[in-house]
Order: structure tokens, then sequence, then C-alpha cells
């Protein structure tokens, strides 16, 4: 897939910084042995130096999950059908949010939010759990603060450079051809930096989905 590179020029004090980040997989590793994906933004590290992916703490995606899962399930009902011998039923119905039609909801669909669900509620009772504040994800310093976007003249915008005030502006040179990673890196619990062990998605849906607390 192409993946854009990327390089900011600041405003004010004209320094450069590339766009960074590793496109590799990011897990958590729980300390009962289930992983969970990290989420991260944009920030600056002072330890680094730079401008450096740094955890996303917030909750605001996860709640937004649980509510819209929820009004689905709570709008939802069942609907009879035919076949050939005898009415069963068969599938479940709910709104789409801001619709006034219905859609049908199968047991793919189901298990579709069984999933979200679940991985919503345990980011969520992490978090509630986390003394540690947002690290680096590079040097696993706490000594970060996560970049506001900032709107420029042109369309790409860019983020706001604490060290001076100025805006980091954003400009895209070009794309690479990038193929799909063959490790992941993982965390602890607490964010720090932990292993790069070889990724295996079939390996991961099924630690996060059967394993027992």
């Amino acid at each position: 897939m192409g993946y854009p590179i990327i390089r900011y020029k600041c405003s004010k004090c004209a320094r450069q910084e590339s766009g960074g980040g590793s496109h590799k997989p990011l897990y958590y590793r729980l300390s009962n042995g289930r992983y969970m994906r990290l989420n991260s933004c944009v920030g600056w590290c002072f330890s680094c130096d730079g401008l450096r992916n740094i955890e996303d703490l917030s909750l605001d995606d996860h709640l937004a999950v649980v509510r819209r899962i929820s009004r689905s399930l709570g709008s939802a009902t069942s609907r009879w059908r035919w076949f050939a011998t005898t009415w069963e039923c068969q599938s479940f119905h709910a709104l789409d949010e801001g619709l006034s039609n219905s859609r049908e909801i199968d047991a793919e669909n189901f298990r579709k939010m069984a999933r979200q669900l679940e991985e919503a509620t345990t980011y969520i009772e992490y978090l509630s759990l986390r003394k540690s504040e947002p690290k680096c994800l590079t040097c696993s310093s706490e000594n970060v603060e996560r970049l506001t976007r900032q709107e420029t003249e042109d369309f790409w915008g860019g983020w706001n450079h604490p060290v001076c005030g100025g805006t980091l502006v954003q400009s895209i040179l070009g794309s690479m051809n990038l193929i799909a990673s063959a490790t992941r890196l993982v965390y602890g619990p607490d964010g720090g930096f932990s292993c790069e062990e070889p990724e295996s998605p079939c390996e991961l849906l099924s630690k996060f989905t059967h394993q027992e607390d």
C-alpha cells in the first residue's frame, strides 16, 4: 500500500521534522497475558527533542463505540420470516443513527458488535486502572506533550510547536509502498516498550476473544 512521506517545517523557527512513527502494529500485553491494541497520537517528546508518536489515553472513541452499539441493540426488533416448513425468528433490525429506515443485522453483525463492545469495555477498564502518564512510543519517556491541530493556509495544516510556539506545517513529499509487517511492537501495561515479536492476527484475535481473565 502507499504510505505518505511527510515533512514538517516550523513557521517560526524553521526547524524541520520528519513524519516519524512506526508502520508496525502496536499492542499492549496486559498483566493477564491478553493483547489489546495501542492507540497513538502525534506528540512532542522533550526527551527525544522531536516529533514522536505518543500514547493516546483518551476515552472518547471507546465511549462512542459503547453508545453506538447500545443504541443499535436498544432499537432492535425481531422480524419473522417464512421458511420451507415454518415461521422462524430469523433476524433483527435496528435503526441507523440519523436515518428513518432500518437495516438488517444478521448473526455476523452481532458477532462483530460483540467484539467491538468487548474491546471498548476492556480498554475503558484498562484506563480506569492505569496510573502512569502517556509515554513516548520511541523512548518510553513521560516528558511528552500531545500536539493540537493547527489550521494553515494550505490544505494539509500542521501542529503546534511547543518549543518555540510556532506551527509545524505539514507537507507531503511523496509516497512509498509498504508490505504488511511481519512483526508487531509490544508494550507493557504501563506503556513502556517491551519487545518486538512476530505478528499473527489470527493468534491475536483468538487471545483477545477467547482467553479468560
